[in-house]
């Protein structure tokens, strides 16, 4: 059996940067790291541990990512996307209408 194959999390998350970047989103690094924190269940400073470690992701990951980016890159809000917002501290549950 031969081992998944798998790309780093920090080309992914560029290349995510660069798709956000052309669809004119005002924080494309930003929404990419919570984008892929949100697509691995993981807090924004584990994935940034994650980048300065070299991680590798799956590619089951790599496109559960991609979709979001592709939602992201189309314009919807990033607070519908992952649900949730922070704000002081606390994080708030959002959908359409609400943010």
């Amino acid at each position: 059996m031969s081992p998944e194959p798998s790309t780093s999390l920090d080309e992914v998350l560029r290349a995510s940067t660069d798709v956000l970047t052309q669809a004119g989103v005002s924080s494309p690094r930003h929404d990419a790291e919570a984008l892929a924190s949100f697509a691995l269940g993981a807090e924004r400073s584990a994935v940034r541990t994650w980048l300065a470690l070299g991680v590798s992701i799956n590619a089951d990951q790599v496109s559960q990512i991609q979709v979001l980016v592709e939602r992201r890159a189309n314009r919807e809000p990033l607070q519908h996307i992952t649900g949730s917002t922070g704000f002081a501290r606390i994080d708030l549950l959002v959908g359409p209408g609400v943010f």
